[in-house]
């Protein structure tokens, strides 16, 4: 077992041997902090350590919602003197548990359960706490990066960014000759927005019926829906914001990336052929209602043999989507 005076783990700075009224404290000390936090009892370590994380030390947390919610701790004229691992001192009336906290609080809690004196810390528990908490931890310093690899692939891809790529597509609003135009403000703005929401919006809602987000106000041209597919393929689409009127454009010889890239969306969806073939009908159909409108805007480039060409391209891609899946 090794020398019971000697500290448990640099992580929880306790004593292997502790006298059974210093336990007994340190458990209450952190049991008072956990409500002061939380408004509730602890639950599995798990969930309670992700309460946590919401809270008080998620990496990407805005520092305007943390110093709210730390100076909407109880202010406590005895706050628990508990070793700096275990808790964070807020300022003289108020202290935040840690995750370490959290996890000593089990490790507390089973050693006072069975009524010793002096209380012995189980190492075997210390131990496989620890590991919880390097698990923990290393999710939450990778979430940030996880959450832009995330974005330069495919799989986030919602319904009405893929109605938005597709609409270029099907417009072979590819290069700056054909590129759809993008006011800052304005009537116009308003205008072209309109046109690309009722073709993006009727293929969003054929593929996903069940989708409770709406589109009926979103900025498709003017706004960040543009800017989510840039985040994941930089070079694919131009949008150029030089002065009142911008331009965007599919990049000339990347369509057939960015129609495979649809077809993976749609088959990690699980879209079928069926389904994927109507949503494209819908969308053309609703594209094509809008001619008049975009074709005053000299922004109409649809052309229905090709339109045809890229509906079959689009299919024998979900296909061979659908294969890969099914093989994996």
């Amino acid at each position: 077992m090794g020398d019971l005076s000697s500290p448990l783990s640099r992580t929880f700075q306790l004593s292997r041997r502790l006298p059974t009224r210093r336990a007994a404290e340190l458990r209450d000390g952190l049991q008072t902090l956990w409500r002061d936090a939380t408004g509730k009892s602890p639950g599995s370590l798990e969930d309670d350590l992700e309460i946590l994380r919401k809270r008080f030390f998620d990496p990407v947390a805005q520092g305007k919602r943390l110093r709210e919610e730390l100076v909407g701790l109880p202010p406590r004229a005895d706050v628990p003197q508990l070793p700096e691992p275990l808790s964070l001192a807020v300022d003289g009336q108020r202290a935040v548990i840690t995750p370490e906290g959290r996890a000593a609080l089990d490790l507390l809690t089973r050693a006072t359960g069975e009524h010793q004196d002096p209380v012995v810390l189980d190492e075997g528990l210390a131990a496989d706490l620890e590991l919880v908490l390097l698990d923990r931890y290393r999710d939450w310093a990778r979430h940030r990066i996880n959450q832009v690899v995330g974005l330069l692939g495919d799989e986030a891809l919602r319904p009405p960014v893929i109605g938005v790529l597709l609409t270029l597509l099907v417009n072979r609003s590819v290069g700056r000759p054909r590129a759809v135009l993008r006011y800052a403000e304005g009537p116009e703005r308003d205008a072209i927005d309109e046109a690309f929401r009722g073709p993006v919006g009727r293929f969003a809602q054929a593929v996903d019926p069940g989708q409770r987000r709406s589109i009926a106000k979103e900025r498709l041209i003017s706004g960040w829906t543009l800017h989510e597919i840039t985040r994941r393929y930089p070079t694919a689409i131009a949008i150029e914001e030089d002065g009142p009127i911008g331009r965007v454009y599919i990049v000339e010889g990347v369509e057939e990336v960015l129609l495979d890239a649809v077809a993976r969306a749609l088959a990690r969806k699980h879209v079928g052929l069926r389904t994927a073939a109507e949503a494209f009908d819908e969308l053309v159909s609703a594209l094509r209602a809008e001619g008049k409108k975009l074709a005053g805007y000299g922004m109409l480039f649809e052309r229905p043999a090709e339109t045809s060409q890229l509906r079959a391209r689009l299919l024998d891609a979900l296909r061979a989507r659908h294969l890969e899946l099914q093989e994996a």
